[in-house]
């Protein structure tokens, strides 16, 4: 199908810690993503999700980690595009807490060049109460960004 891009990933990785004095922990990563595009309108969706043996990944309640993201964006001059994008994500997922982040972004790119965008954002986040850091603040904040991104 024109436009229509489709995609999986199976990545198993012997030890991810990659020696750093952690026991050896084997990873098991798994990763879908469809994008399809029509005239200036972009649709991506992508989910992923890790799973990690090892005590020390356990523990942590991080031996598990999922998420995914929905995309619309839309070009609409060969300079200048608009997007928003629903996000979910759990790096605690092994955990019993809700440890869950959403996100919604809106957003606009402008192209200096092919390779060379300015982009801005507003960020609009929700944490659950259970996904707060050892000193129990929100892991995860409302924002504006601001960047350059540069595509080689």
């Amino acid at each position: 199908v024109k436009g229509l891009e489709l995609a999986a990933t199976v990545q198993q990785q012997q030890d991810i810690t990659q020696g750093a004095g952690i026991d050896k922990n084997d990873a098991l990563l798994l990763e879908a993503h469809a994008r399809y595009t029509v005239a200036g309108l972009t649709l991506t969706a992508l989910a992923a999700q890790w799973d990690i043996n090892g005590d020390t990944f356990e523990a942590a309640g991080r031996d598990e980690q999922e998420g995914w993201y929905a995309e619309a964006s839309y070009k609409i001059t060969p300079k200048l595009g608009v997007f928003v994008r629903q996000s979910e994500w759990d790096n605690n997922a092994g955990n019993s807490a809700d440890t869950e982040v959403e996100e919604v972004a809106i957003g606009v790119n402008y192209w200096l060049t092919d390779r060379v965008a300015l982009k801005a954002d507003l960020i609009d986040a929700d944490s659950d109460e259970g996904s707060k850091d050892p000193n129990n603040t929100v892991t995860k904040a409302d924002s504006f960004n601001l960047g350059i991104g540069w595509s080689f």
